[in-house]
């Protein structure tokens, strides 16, 4: 009420990906994660939705992953989650198209991230070596790579794309 109105919203939770096979996982950090990742993601949009439709503008960012597209053992309460938003962005799209209001997600994966890649992850050659040896540009993400999709994504310049996961991992295969 203070500044206007909202003219884009980016949910950009963080969450820590916990490796956990099956076996271990606890549905307790598996509620957690679907939690932060989809319930208030999906929680904010309610909010500014309204004010959006009334205008007849707007944009809505999901900062997500890529990780749901095809999987990684081991960590099920965070793909999981993680699809949960990606499945969000695709049924908003659809219902708030019609009012001009754009939902996308940046769904990155390998980008440097402390939650993610620690200090001393990053200065291990070889883990590095090994990690990016997958990734067709050979190198892990920087923030401003997610920033610049981010902000692509919010701008007027992205007007006819809604629906969309972008992908922002430097060409790893999916699949």
């Amino acid at each position: 009420k203070r500044h206007g109105h909202i003219d884009a919203l980016v949910n950009n939770d963080a969450y820590p990906a916990l490796r956990a096979p099956l076996g271990e996982a606890r549905v307790e950090d598996y509620r957690d994660a679907l939690e932060v990742m989809a319930v208030a993601p999906f929680r904010l949009t309610q909010l500014v939705a309204p004010s959006m439709r009334k205008r007849k503008s707007g944009r809505i960012v999901f900062v997500s992953s890529a990780a749901p597209l095809r999987g990684i053992a081991n960590y099920a309460p965070y793909v999981s989650a993680r699809a949960a938003a990606n499945g969000l962005v695709s049924s908003l799209a659809k219902e708030l198209g019609r009012d001009g209001i754009t939902v996308n997600a940046v769904g990155s994966n390998y980008v440097e991230n402390p939650d993610y890649f620690p200090p001393a992850l990053l200065a291990n050659s070889e883990a590095m070596a090994k990690m990016t040896a997958q990734i067709p540009l050979g190198r892990i993400g920087a923030p401003e790579d997610v920033a610049e999709a981010v902000s692509f994504l919010a701008s007027p310049r992205a007007s006819y794309i809604t629906g969309q996961v972008l992908r922002v991992n430097g060409g790893l295969l999916i699949g």
